[in-house]
């Protein structure tokens, strides 16, 4: 009779899990994975290797996978905070807001002075709408760990829905004078100097911000919007094409492009700018307001009423899509359907 194989002692599983954090130090995910997966087989009851695999199936973009093995690090240990943490992380991440909540809540009830646990805790809030809870949140994070930048600007965030610009600021300021190179909050800084008017600065704190990310698109973006405020629209125009370089399918600075073409009197490339956020969002009535705008400017005035009556219908209560439904009927010479 042929002997059983000899059971692998948890030395093995261990040896497994180190083999696993040297790949991982080197950024080979997917060896580590099969490391910290082998570790888990050899000893079921190894948490931290259930929690391991969880991390790197996130990092290679599988959360739903990446759930099932942090719930299985919380069943091996059920007082696993930095678990509950990870789990309540990937929720977060698939828009599962309020069983992300409940996560977090775990973890900060497992480990009162988790001060992640409660930064990330106040986002979840945040996503739910609950803004007053999510500040609490954020401010206890603070409270914990006085040099998280992220928290201050999670807090100024919060501040913002709640109107209270002026303590933004203040909390995008820590967060950059905790973290110089915190593009976001930069970016964050310049979004509540605009909401104040002040332009002038609001354009400092995005250059800072894309300075530190030349790829920061939503930075782009906002810099051009200012610019556009200050009509300085060749300046915003290029900042449109540098958001649009990077990201192709940014609707709204396809419309904000076809804006300034259109006040430059320029309807003829007014007009693809418009149908390209158009295609991205069909069911925006401003959008199809602006197309028809561009038509009626070409003097393609049936294009122009087929966009005008499909934003009325989007949108019913818009008088601006019926007057120039009726503006352009006049136009056609259709007299009694423009008075109707």
């Amino acid at each position: 009779m042929s002997k059983l194989p000899p059971p692998l002692s948890p030395s093995a599983a261990a040896a497994s899990y180190a083999e696993g954090l040297a790949w991982q130090e080197n950024q080979q995910y997917e060896t580590a994975l099969a490391c910290y997966a082998r570790a888990a087989a050899l000893q079921p009851d190894y948490a931290e290797a259930h929690w391991k695999h969880g991390n790197m199936l996130r990092l290679l973009g599988r959360p739903q996978q990446a759930l099932n093995s942090y719930a299985q690090a919380i069943a091996v240990r059920p007082d696993y905070a930095i678990a509950f943490n990870s789990l309540a992380n990937t929720q977060l991440s698939l828009g599962q807001y309020q069983a992300a909540l409940a996560s977090y809540d775990q973890a900060v009830n497992l480990q009162p002075n988790y001060a992640e646990a409660f930064n990330n805790r106040g986002i979840a809030l945040q996503n739910l709408g609950l803004y007053p809870a999510a500040l609490a949140s954020f401010q206890q994070a603070i409270a914990l760990q006085p040099n998280l930048a992220n928290a201050y600007n999670n807090c100024g965030l919060a501040l913002k829905a709640l109107g209270r610009h002026d303590e933004e600021l203040a909390c995008y300021a820590r967060a950059i004078a905790l973290q110089p190179n915190f593009a976001e909050a930069y970016n964050n800084q310049g979004n509540a100097l605009q909401n104040l008017k002040q332009y002038q600065p609001a354009l400092t704190s995005y250059a800072q911000a894309l300075a530190l990310n030349p790829h920061y698109v939503k930075a782009y973006f906002n810099l051009g919007g200012v610019l556009q405020l200050l009509q300085r629209d060749t300046e915003a125009l290029r900042c449109y094409e540098k958001a649009l370089g990077l990201k192709a399918d940014y609707a709204d600075a396809w419309l904000q492009t076809g804006h300034i073409l259109h006040r430059l009197q320029r309807p003829a490339e007014a007009l693809p700018a418009f149908e390209q956020a158009l295609a991205l969002k069909p069911d925006q009535a401003a959008v199809y307001l602006s197309c028809g705008l561009a038509f009626n400017d070409l003097k393609q005035y049936p294009a122009a009423l087929a966009k005008f009556t499909q934003a009325a219908a989007l949108q019913p209560d818009n008088p601006a899509a019926y007057n120039n439904c009726g503006m352009t009927l006049l136009e056609m010479q259709r007299y009694p359907e423009a008075l109707t």
